[in-house]
């Protein structure tokens, strides 16, 4: 008898084993990047009819929401973050802020059946996670910092290379000539131009 009820209780535990496993908290830096990546789909899907400028409107408040702009454009910057004024570092955030909804516009223009696949688990790097994404045979990474509260993004490494690195080398002339009060002016000019001829 005591054998039948240690058996029965094994495979009551085995039965269960798959439950308990499911129950495990979901990751919150993957369910954000999920539910971005949502938000871009649910832009692409109308990119056609929205063109490039009704996309970079579209994009702006998931911008806004999802990245973390001031954490980026004091990266972009570099050394020249923290000799600018409060003017100018606003100037900047608001114009890289811009440069990324219409950027994401010229690059998410519509919706052929993409998917998306994400890891199921960040990988933590100090206090920040990485969260892997597949788009088709484009292999993206998400840097994500906790900010108020949330987790936002702040790189996007795709195919190995940091969007990050890739602006500040860019821009750092710019910075270094004539502040980051100039790069923002340089980054508003470059987006009218992009956004006029469309």
């Amino acid at each position: 008898m005591i054998f039948r009820s240690t058996a029965l209780a094994a495979a009551m535990l085995a039965a269960t084993a798959p439950a308990m496993v499911q129950a495990q908290p979901a990751d919150p830096a993957v369910q954000r990047i999920e539910a971005y990546n949502q938000a871009l789909v649910g832009v692409m899907k109308q990119g056609k009819a929205l063109g490039l400028r009704g996309r970079a409107e579209r994009f702006q408040p998931i911008v806004e929401q999802y990245y973390d702009n001031q954490a980026i454009a004091a990266l972009v910057a570099g050394a020249g973050w923290a000799k600018a004024s409060a003017g100018d570092k606003a100037a900047l955030v608001a114009a890289l802020t811009r440069h990324n909804a219409v950027s994401h516009a010229g690059n998410y223009k519509s919706y052929d059946g993409e998917r998306f696949a994400t890891d199921g688990k960040s990988v933590v790097r100090g206090s920040d996670r990485l969260v892997r994404v597949r788009i088709g045979t484009t292999r993206i990474v998400y840097r994500l910092r906790q900010t108020g509260g949330q987790w936002k993004i702040v790189d996007v490494v795709a195919d190995g290379i940091s969007q990050i690195a890739v602006q500040r080398a860019d821009f750092a002339s710019t910075v270094a000539s004539s502040g980051v009060g100039g790069l923002a002016k340089q980054l508003t000019a470059m987006d009218a131009r992009t956004l006029k001829g469309r």
